[in-house]
């Protein structure tokens, strides 16, 4: 693909990735693309929108679509996400509508857990985009599925970093200690991209410098969601009955940013 060919206006297909997200994934595609041909795989696609610019690219041989589509997700937001009945085969036809039948002839779908890459034979893929069960479980076992089919000089990319961020952590982890060149960047649009191989780095570097984030700004965005998280399921009264429990709370939130103020007695209710 060439550099500037698709652009944030190529992605018809409706979805949930943001335009600060599109614009990195544009540019990591570019250039797995500049290398020549390349196959790509992601897990988790819904309606499709991430793999539109793929299967439009000519350069893509081959992409596949894992996602199990059940009616209700795990998520560590502490909300079930729901799929609202959208089916493999609903996320073909809305893609028809922007797509050839030549582009659609490169997509395989594959409804099911990540766990079925345990089938494919090793070192077959490029490119892979990691965005199903938003939990950090989930995306480290993702990411270990998709590592064993990843090319020695793979790229493997994450949605929502500050969701999975611990999952992300883990996938790093093993790299170590496999000792498996690699190299890393955190995204905007909560985009992580892993580069694999000898030329990791220089891939990593071969991002605008305005794609990228600070480690501390993505830590802090993380700690934050936790901290949103723990105070909607929390119960009223933890934060009340205990006193060092509440000033241990209080003090955390501040170090995350939040301004905590002692309501005035007629906001209570």
């Amino acid at each position: 693909m060439r550099a500037g060919s698709i652009t944030q206006e190529n992605f018809k297909v409706e979805g949930q990735l943001g335009s600060r997200a599109i614009r990195v994934l544009i540019r990591v595609q570019e250039l797995v693309s500049a290398r020549g041909a390349y196959d790509y795989v992601e897990v988790g696609s819904y309606l499709g929108r991430s793999l539109q610019p793929h299967l439009q690219d000519e350069d893509c041989r081959r992409a596949v679509s894992i996602d199990l589509r059940p009616d209700l997700t795990p998520d560590e937001r502490g909300a079930l996400e729901t799929y609202k009945g959208i089916t493999a085969q609903d996320m073909i036809d809305g893609l028809a509508v922007y797509c050839t039948p030549d582009d659609l002839a490169k997509l395989e779908t594959i409804t099911d857990t990540s766990d079925a890459l345990r089938a494919f034979e090793s070192a077959q893929f490029d490119l892979a985009f990691i965005d199903g069960e938003h939990t950090h479980v989930a995306a480290f076992r993702h990411f270990m599925n998709v590592l064993r089919v990843m090319l020695p000089d793979g790229v493997i990319c994450f949605d929502d970093t500050p969701l999975v961020l611990t999952g992300i952590r883990n996938a790093v982890t093993v790299l170590e200690d496999l000792g498996i060149p690699h190299a890393m960047a955190f995204g905007r649009g909560d985009i992580t991209i892993i580069a694999l191989g000898a030329q990791a780095q220089t891939f990593i570097e071969s991002l605008d410098p305005d794609m990228t984030r600070e480690p501390a700004r993505v830590e802090r965005s993380a700690r934050r969601r936790a901290s949103e998280v723990a105070l909607r399921e929390a119960r009223p009264h933890m934060l009340t009955e205990d006193k060092v429990v509440r000033e241990k709370i209080i003090q955390a939130l501040k170090e995350d940013g939040w301004d905590v103020q002692r309501a005035k007695k007629e906001q209570l209710v």
